[in-house]
């Protein structure tokens, strides 16, 4: 009979608390996994693969609040709620996030895009076109820069994160705003009439 699987996301917090002392490893991932045959279970390509297990992880962590996401009023609140939901994976050990970015700085950008495409997913972004990219691009910066801000705290403090947070998308927001205006204006002033 095979042991039973542990609860993902369990397994990750039991990673994610170990990192600080213990380091990106897989022999870290190998020590707070319950047996051997879990841990290859869950990462069956060695270190490449745990990098992968971490930043599913995080995009789990902003899919298990999207009920929460969608409720809140404005766009900038919900892009805030997700974000909130990311970091709060790092309540229990702050200093996590900082090995993940260290461990693997490129990895980590591919990281930041794939949360900042989930938040704007639930926060109800539809379009396919160049803003696509502007929206997941600019969210994955700021979300960059709060994890440097998270970096350089101490200790975990939501209030604290979610003001900073708050700066920041509040920042791109009024810069975008009429941005989208004078295109939508330059638009219909040139574009080419129907006969």
């Amino acid at each position: 009979m095979s042991p039973s699987l542990p609860d993902e996301t369990a397994l990750l917090h039991s990673f994610l608390a170990a990192l600080p002392e213990k380091g990106f490893s897989w022999e870290t991932f190998l020590d707070v996994a319950p047996s051997l045959w879990v841990a290859i279970t869950y990462i069956p390509s060695g270190q490449a693969g745990l990098y992968d297990f971490v930043k599913q992880g995080c995009v789990n962590a902003v899919t298990q609040q999207s009920a929460e996401i969608a409720q809140a009023g404005r766009t900038r609140d919900r892009v805030i709620t997700g974000a909130m939901a990311f970091f709060r994976l790092f309540a229990e050990a702050p200093g996590s996030l900082s090995v993940i970015m260290t461990a693997k700085p490129l990895a980590f950008s591919g990281l930041l895009w794939a949360v900042a495409d989930e938040i704007w997913h639930h926060a109800g972004d539809t379009s396919t076109d160049h803003n696509y990219y502007t929206k997941r691009g600019l969210l994955s910066q700021i979300l960059f820069h709060t994890s440097l801000f998270m970096k350089g705290s101490k200790d975990y403090n939501p209030e604290a994160l979610r003001a900073f947070l708050g700066r920041d998308v509040g920042r791109v927001f009024a810069v975008m705003r009429p941005v989208t205006s004078l295109k939508t204006a330059f638009l219909k002033r040139f574009s080419p009439q129907k006969p």
